[in-house]
C-alpha cells in the first residue's frame, strides 16, 4: 500500500522487506521491491531482487529487464 503513496518509499521498502522475510520466496513481492528500488536507482538490489524473482518463478520480461539493466550498468 505504501509504494503507491507519495513521499512513502522508506515505509514502503520496510514493508517488502519484512514480507520478504517471512516469504523470502515469494516472487511477486521480490518484483515489487525491485520496481521501488529501482525509483530510488538502486541498481545493485534492483537486479538482485529481479534474480531472485527470476530463479523463484522464470519470466520472460523479468529476464529481459534483468539483461537490459546488465547491459546498462557495463
Amino acid at each position: 500500500a505504501f509504494a503507491k503513496m507519495p513521499g512513502r518509499d522508506a515505509d514502503a521498502a520496510a514493508q517488502y522487506e519484512a514480507a520478504l522475510r517471512l516469504k523470502p520466496n515469494d516472487s511477486l513481492t521480490h518484483q515489487r521491491f525491485a520496481l521501488l528500488l529501482e525509483k530510488q536507482g538502486r541498481t545493485a538490489e534492483v537486479l538482485a531482487h529481479l534474480e531472485a524473482a527470476q530463479r523463484i518463478q522464470p519470466n520472460p520480461a523479468t529476464e529481459q529487464k534483468i539483461e537490459r539493466l546488465r547491459a546498462a550498468r557495463k
